[in-house]
């Protein structure tokens, strides 16, 4: 059962960031005016519009998707933990900046924006919570 929670953790991590990749990838601007939903941009709060920043997010965000799909094909501890531990690199990083960057956003979509990226910190702790006793396989 562990097993399998694990694999469909890995496989909702990988679907996860192929949203959220591919929407500012390839629609930087709707993405910006549009992001959770159009009638809360929360984008819209933050610095500026910059294609190019909003670009290399989604792009950060397929390449994690890649991570996460290979971990769950896998199922290699190591590859797991690393891809658990480059997706807490950028959540802890995102949660931090956005928890302090609150100022002029209703309390609802405060609220609702920090649970979120919380959420995004212990999934990633939970997956590597489900390594624990699972063998590694033989490195090359």
């Amino acid at each position: 059962m562990k097993m399998v929670l694990l694999r469909l953790g890995l496989l909702f991590g990988a679907v996860e960031q192929v949203a959220t990749g591919t929407w500012p990838l390839f629609w930087p601007r709707r993405f910006y005016d549009t992001f959770p939903l159009p009638s809360h941009p929360w984008e819209t709060w933050l610095p500026a519009y910059n294609e190019h920043f909003i670009r290399d997010f989604g792009a950060l965000n397929l390449a994690l998707a890649l991570l996460f799909a290979v971990s769950a094909y896998t199922m290699d501890r190591l590859l797991i933990r690393t891809t658990a531990a480059a997706y807490l690199v950028f959540g802890v990083f995102h949660l931090i900046f956005h928890a302090n960057h609150l100022m002029g956003v209703p309390r609802v979509d405060a609220i609702v924006q920090i649970v979120s990226l919380v959420v995004g910190v212990l999934g990633p702790l939970a997956l590597i919570a489900l390594t624990r006793g699972m063998p590694q396989k033989s490195q090359p």
